[in-house]
């Protein structure tokens, strides 16, 4: 659907539009077309999945550029809430809702292996955005927006077994059914993450690594920090109150990581405020697409989240 020309008609009141939250959203854009089938292209061109071939990296970029807007302004709005802009809290449940309405990402995958891969990690980024603005959410909101991430934990679940996964894109799951367990009270969606997140831990080798990461060839130290970031997530979602799942438990992958940074980008540190260390990390490392705005932010409102039970 081609974008309004008007300026005034691309900031009307999307609150209105949709009736679900009750204050007026001034100056908060529509939300743009939901994309419901994921795309996706695949680009490693090994067995191991370690060499990327650069035009289908940026093909699969360019297929993703839409979810990944999206997920940059909502992540966006909600770190804007969390500074204390309550208009800008409304407008990321907006954006919420109009995707779930329309049953974003519920679709067949268009690539197979790929596109499983990208749903999991945006129903992450939509799951931990949702999350920074539930206390603002209202029971309207609530009722649209529980039954989607129910659907979109199922989604993972299926995408998961389908793939017969095993290593960090286990763990992405896993992050995916802790953000929702948060959001809908479902305490079997946490078990399982919890479940994940131990045994990634019970297999760390000496040196603090994830031995299935260790193959990646070239890139092993990327997937070892890949695989962090879901993990230190569940860990803060947890309340640490999990033995096998606790910050204590996935430090020695941290400080793995952190050990190899001269091999890695500060993109690789993302789960640093995850789990209380204090690293530097550039401006363009403090917004991540997976992690649904700024870490610090995400953090902060996570571990008070944790704080309570289940819903």
């Amino acid at each position: 659907m081609a974008a309004p020309r008007n300026r005034s008609a691309r900031t009307i009141v999307a609150a209105a539009l949709i009736g679900l939250v009750h204050s007026p959203v001034a100056a908060c854009p529509v939300p743009p077309a939901a994309v419901v089938e994921v795309p996706g292209i695949a680009f490693y061109t090994d067995a191991r999945r370690s060499v990327r071939d650069p035009a289908l990296f940026a093909a699969n970029r360019q297929a993703m550029a839409p979810i990944d807007r999206y997920l940059g302004q909502i992540g966006r709005s909600s770190d804007a809430f969390l500074r204390g802009d309550q208009a800008a809290g409304r407008c990321t449940l907006v954006w919420l809702a109009a995707w779930a309405q329309a049953g974003a990402l519920l679709g067949e995958p268009t690539s197979d292996r790929q596109a499983r891969t990208e749903r999991r990690f945006s129903v992450a980024a939509m799951a931990l955005t949702a999350l920074k603005v539930w206390d603002l959410a209202s029971k309207g909101d609530r009722a649209v927006l529980q039954p989607y991430f129910r659907r979109l934990a199922v989604a993972v679940d299926q995408d998961a077994a389908q793939d017969r996964l095993s290593n960090n894109l286990l763990y992405w799951s896993g992050l995916v059914g802790m953000a929702i367990a948060r959001l809908t009270g479902e305490a079997r969606l946490a078990a399982r993450a919890i479940a994940i997140c131990r045994a990634a831990t019970a297999g760390l080798t000496p040196r603090g690594s994830l031995p299935l990461e260790d193959r990646r060839g070239d890139r092993a130290i990327y997937y070892n920090g890949f695989a962090l970031f879901p993990l230190s997530v569940m860990a803060t979602l947890s309340g640490n109150h999990e033995p096998g799942c606790t910050v204590e438990d996935v430090q020695p992958l941290a400080h793995y990581v952190l050990a190899n940074r001269n091999r890695t980008s500060d993109q690789f540190l993302r789960w640093a405020p995850f789990l209380g260390i204090s690293v530097a990390m550039s401006p363009a490392a403090l917004f991540y697409r997976y992690g649904g705005g700024s870490l610090d932010l995400v953090a902060k409102r996570l571990a008070a989240i944790a704080r309570a039970p289940l819903p």
